[in-house]
């Protein structure tokens, strides 16, 4: 697999969990901020909850990545998300317009078309990942409304889009895995500095990030023709369905100033 070879400065990386849901929405209704795809019906996921106005959609700006900066968002995600590289649209990097907190980072306001969107990025130690064992899920958001919205989201897809209906089991394990993670949630507001419940959290939002996984491991099985599919699997089915390129990460070798 080769890597990306027209980096400019104007160069942008919006990252996404390896979420099928969310990854068919971008390619097929562009990336949207959560207002336009509110106003548009499009179901939405949010990947954190963070500090964007709803109207703004949050990228890495490649030529500002400092391969040393571990807290970087291009270097945050690289490694457990895929990136979709972006050319051609205005985006907004001054902190007096909008709140940006890393040095990488700028702002592209309401959506980003599909025919902006040059290709996927991915890393070689995600690609040979089992699809059962990614992260459907940002498990850095802790946020009980953004896990729950995502994963009906996906179980809804997976129902209308994909012909697929969840057996009894895998209803079963989703609602044990939110019940859980609801309960735990609880607890920790009643005790915040309780450590245990803190990795107890983790635990909860782990359970519900696998639940989903394995279910998205049947269902993408199913729809590809491959048993026990990869991220690699996935992410050639998706090249040749959408007719577009797949990337190696070419990590910038400097560090550039903004």
């Amino acid at each position: 697999m080769e890597t990306y070879n027209e980096y400019n400065s104007e160069t942008l990386i919006h990252f996404c969990p390896i979420n099928y849901s969310m990854i068919y929405g971008i390619l097929n209704y562009g990336i949207l901020s959560k207002s336009i795809a509110n106003l548009s019906e499009v179901p939405f996921s949010e990947n954190f909850k963070g500090y964007n106005d709803e109207d703004y959609i949050c990228l890495s700006r490649y030529y500002y990545v400092d391969p040393l900066d571990t807290e970087s968002y291009y270097n945050i995600a690289k490694d457990n998300q895929i990136g979709f590289i972006v050319e051609g649209v205005e985006y907004i990097s001054n902190i007096e317009d909008v709140v940006i907190h890393r040095p990488d980072e700028v702002q592209v306001k309401h959506k980003i078309a599909p025919e902006n969107i040059k290709g996927i990025i991915t890393s070689p130690t995600l690609l040979n990942k089992s699809l059962t064992d990614i992260n459907v899920l940002n498990k850095k958001s802790t946020n009980y409304n953004i896990i729950i919205n995502t994963g009906k989201n996906l179980i809804n897809f997976f129902e209308n889009k994909c012909n697929y209906k969840l057996s009894e089991e895998e209803q079963s394990d989703f609602k044990e895995a939110i019940y859980y993670l609801k309960c735990t949630i609880i607890a920790l507001k009643q005790t915040p500095y309780d450590k245990e419940l803190k990795a107890d959290l983790k635990d909860a939002i782990q359970d519900v990030n696998t639940t989903l996984a394995t279910i998205s491991s049947t269902v993408i099985s199913k729809i590809i023709g491959i048993e026990n599919p990869t991220v690699n699997d996935l992410l050639q089915y998706i090249s040749n369905t959408y007719n577009i390129p797949v990337y190696i990460h070419n990590i910038p070798s400097k560090n550039n100033k903004r």
